[in-house]
């Protein structure tokens, strides 16, 4: 039986992490590690996008950038730590040091060829190769023309939880899933980001990009 367990927490949380691993595995030293890295300013972006979208953040992403330390220092979420989360190279550094079986991906090859990326996971993983449908884009992100309906989307209230009622639990979750997404598909207006934003950021993840690169084997120079 093969078992598996995925956040995008782990990677920031990496020191709890790994200790909690090895506490719990009977045999840690076969546990097996997938590590899936985006660039660090998109990333960024993006994780900002999905706070607003949700209603949660209010400032400008410029704003949000230089309130992250004072958010930080008076115990924010860590998830307005948006630079922050953005610094691989101790975080996959730890994770190779403490575990022989790891594999990494940049977002580029999920979205350059998908299916040799499933493929190349399926091998690492030892498992029964199937074939897969990808479908549609899940949990976009962006700016809501009606802020409200994102509101309605990510809130608990009566109507959701009566409707959710009437379908099997296991129906339940997919069903969300495809409602949400086909509402942000019409309701979430995509922005870019300000490009002296980017070079901005550019500049404060350049040395990590660069450490990172050389301790994966991967040419990063995209990034940057």
């Amino acid at each position: 039986m093969i078992r598996g367990e995925s956040s995008t927490t782990y990677l920031f949380f990496y020191q709890k992490c790994i200790a909690n691993i090895k506490r719990i595995h009977p045999n840690p030293e076969q546990v097996k590690i997938v590590i899936a890295l985006r660039n660090p300013v998109d990333r960024a972006y993006s994780q900002y996008m999905h706070k607003l979208r949700d209603g949660a953040e209010s400032l400008s992403f410029e704003e949000a950038l230089d309130k992250e330390q004072w958010r930080k220092e008076n115990n924010w979420h860590f998830d307005y730590q948006y630079v922050q989360r953005g610094f691989y190279y101790e975080q996959v550094k730890a994770f190779l040091e403490n575990f022989s079986s790891t594999k990494i991906y940049l977002s580029e090859d999920l979205r350059n060829d998908a299916a040799g990326v499933v493929n190349s996971l399926e091998e690492f993983l030892g498992i029964e190769k199937l074939p897969l449908d990808f479908g549609g884009e899940l949990n976009a992100s962006g700016e809501g023309k009606i802020e409200s309906l994102n509101k309605f989307l990510k809130k608990e209230n009566p109507l959701k939880k009566f409707v959710g009622s009437l379908f099997p639990k296991a129906l339940r979750r997919r069903m969300r899933l495809k409602v949400q997404s086909t509402v942000y598909k019409y309701n979430l207006e995509k922005k870019e980001m300000n490009p002296e934003t980017r070079e901005r950021l550019k500049k404060i993840f350049h040395d990590d990009v660069q450490k990172l690169q050389e301790l994966i084997g991967r040419d990063l120079s995209s990034w940057l």
